[in-house]
């Protein structure tokens, strides 16, 4: 947690730039949670009798995480892009993607950004990301109008040419 604040303190410092990407908050998050579990005291995670209490550590991840996420979509005059890492899950005939960020933050995770596509992997292993409601797959959109009006359902996994159609202005 550290050196991500290291890093948002040098974003902040006044840096020029247009695009800032994260790759990933899953690893943040595993990592965060890697130190929690290795000092629990020092963020809360213990009982009164000094012992380990899981259900706390997941409670103080939660706001931890929250508040880097939050820094990090408040970076002043740039566009930001997070990349999650996330697990296909098999329910019915239909197949749902799931953040995969330890404990209960996962489902709100796709909320707080502007945009949020799922990237499936169809049968001819072709890559696509999800970028709007296909009924099965977590996506969701805040441009004027909704991505719908700009792409595909289904769109090439290239966050390049995404960016190129919906903000790069023409």
């Amino acid at each position: 947690m550290r050196k991500f604040k290291a890093v948002l303190d040098h974003l902040k410092a006044g840096h020029d730039y247009e695009w800032i990407a994260l790759d990933s908050f899953t690893c943040m998050a595993q990592a965060m949670l890697g130190e929690f579990q290795t000092n629990p005291a020092k963020y809360g995670c213990v009982n009164k009798s000094g012992k380990f209490d899981g259900l706390a550590m997941y409670g103080s991840l939660k706001k931890y995480f929250k508040k880097m996420m939050e820094s990090f979509l408040a970076l002043p005059n740039c566009s930001k892009l997070v990349l999650f890492g996330a697990t296909e899950k098999s329910e019915g005939v239909d197949p749902r993607i799931e953040v995969t960020i330890p404990g209960s933050y996962a489902e709100d995770a796709p909320y707080v950004f502007d945009e949020f596509y799922g990237l499936k992997v169809n049968t001819d292993k072709e890559r696509q990301l999800v970028t709007g409601n296909d009924g099965a797959w977590i996506s969701k959109s805040r441009m004027s109008g909704g991505a719908g009006d700009v792409l595909e359902l289904y769109e090439p996994a290239d966050i390049a040419t995404i960016i190129e159609k919906c903000y790069v202005q023409k």
